[in-house]
């Protein structure tokens, strides 16, 4: 049946947040969630994200892009380029720095965000087209049935939740804040970052610190009018 209203809907794998369908979408009575959420969500316009889950899929992927760059810093096979052509270090500016964890890291970010949320704008710090070196493949993307809920529960004002819609949300990525420093070894200045706006306004972010804390890094996020939360919260 037609809802007028916003209509939550269950994610896979048992997530209590999920999407929010806004007026005039589409009825969902006896629609099986079979299928991935990605999948089904795809026919629908006007849609709305859940910030939970949205924030919760920033969290996972920033942690999965943190993985990424630390399992090259522990190969030892960083691949440093020169984002204007080369591999010395010499005289290269910071900004210029690019390695092979920054582009994995990018692309499993992206490719992810793309598979779980189809349709979401997505600014990249990254070149998306460029090529890894001999012997890195691109990580597998990850699905929506592998994003955990948040370990809080957030309390949204209703002015943000209404403005997450597919026309306006953007994600902006940085897969390794820091590059220069993750070459120098100077690991617990490199950062993983995420930042949510709407309209061009930020309003959401995660930042990842992959070389502090655990295996699973040091993870901080928040919203505007909602707070700020994370492994030391």
């Amino acid at each position: 049946s037609e809802s007028g209203g916003a209509l939550p809907i269950r994610p896979p794998g048992g997530l209590a947040q999920g999407w929010r369908l806004g007026p005039g979408a589409v009825g969902v009575s006896g629609l099986r969630l079979h299928e991935s959420m990605a999948a089904n969500i795809r026919a629908y316009s006007g849609g709305h994200f859940d910030l939970a889950y949205l924030l919760a899929a920033c969290v996972h992927l920033a942690r999965r892009g943190g993985r990424a760059i630390r399992d090259v810093h522990a190969a030892g096979a960083l691949g440093v380029q020169n984002k204007r052509g080369g591999s010395s270090l010499e005289g290269m500016a910071p900004q210029d720095v690019l390695t092979v964890a920054d582009t994995l890291a990018q692309g499993v970010m992206v490719s992810s965000f793309r598979s779980i949320f189809p349709g979401i704008r997505i600014v990249g710090e990254e070149d998306e087209e460029a090529d890894l070196p001999e012997g890195f493949d691109p990580l597998p993307t990850v699905s929506p049935e592998e994003i955990p809920p948040l370990p809080v529960e957030l309390s949204v004002p209703p002015s943000l939740a209404e403005s997450l819609t597919i026309e306006d949300t953007c994600l902006w990525i940085d897969p390794l804040d820091g590059t220069i420093e993750f070459v120098r070894g100077n690991l617990e200045n490199v950062v993983v970052l995420i930042g949510i706006s709407v309209r061009d306004r930020p309003v959401a972010g995660v930042m990842l610190q992959p070389f502090v804390g655990g295996d699973d890094g040091l993870v901080t996020y928040g919203a505007v009018g909602v707070g700020v939360f994370g492994d030391r919260s």
